[in-house]
């Protein structure tokens, strides 16, 4: 997935981090902050960082929020101070404006948080993964994330080759095995045995 900035250039200052204050956030059960924090004044144009829907309500704790819901997962955005209607909504497209809404929050910002689909609700963030990864170089990291899979896939290939070799050795061996514990069985029980038997007079 490649996901873009909520805000344009000039307004990427984080004032808060991913997994920060985690005395904060325990008491919501979760290890730290599940997102990251654009410190813009109110009114900043939120953009929708991927295509998807886009759903909005109202919330006592964040305000004004929205989701971009799309099928490998969804991005968040709190504390708005306005929204559009829900619709279906493309990369970049302005969704919102940011700010000041809610009772868990000090100070005019924009919540942002990436949730990978399935929801991960037991790795300490309800399913929240660290933004910055996914936003940073945009093009150029899925470029190497695609490559760094490509390779792993072909490592595991050339393995699974190199064990169906092997085990097409070991099948070989044991049907030679196989082939040479009937010859002496048919040997024995053609022409041993009956000797045998014709020793003893019978």
């Amino acid at each position: 997935m490649i996901v873009r900035w909520p805000v344009a250039k000039e307004f990427r200052r984080i004032s808060q981090v991913f997994g920060a204050w985690p005395e904060r956030y325990g008491r919501f059960g979760l290890n730290g902050h599940p997102g990251i924090d654009f410190g813009v004044p109110i009114g900043t144009p939120v953009l929708a960082a991927n295509d998807g829907e886009l759903q909005v309500m109202w919330g006592p704790q964040l305000g004004w929020q929205a989701w971009v819901v799309a099928d490998w997962g969804q991005t968040f955005y709190a504390h708005l101070d306005s929204t559009t209607k829900p619709r279906r909504v493309v990369a970049g497209e302005v969704i919102a404006h940011s700010g000041n809404t809610g009772t868990e929050t000090t100070g005019a910002h924009l919540h942002f948080e990436i949730i990978p689909f399935p929801r991960d609700m037991m790795n300490g963030y309800k399913g929240a993964v660290n933004p910055l990864p996914l936003l940073q170089e945009g093009e150029r990291v899925m470029g190497e994330t695609i490559t760094a899979a490509r390779w792993h896939v072909e490592e595991s290939v050339r393995e699974i080759e190199a064990a169906i070799v092997a085990q097409e050795a070991a099948v070989a061996a044991a049907q030679a095995q196989l082939d040479s514990l009937r010859a002496t069985r048919a040997r024995l029980a053609g022409e041993v045995v009956p000797k045998l038997y014709a020793a003893e007079g019978k």
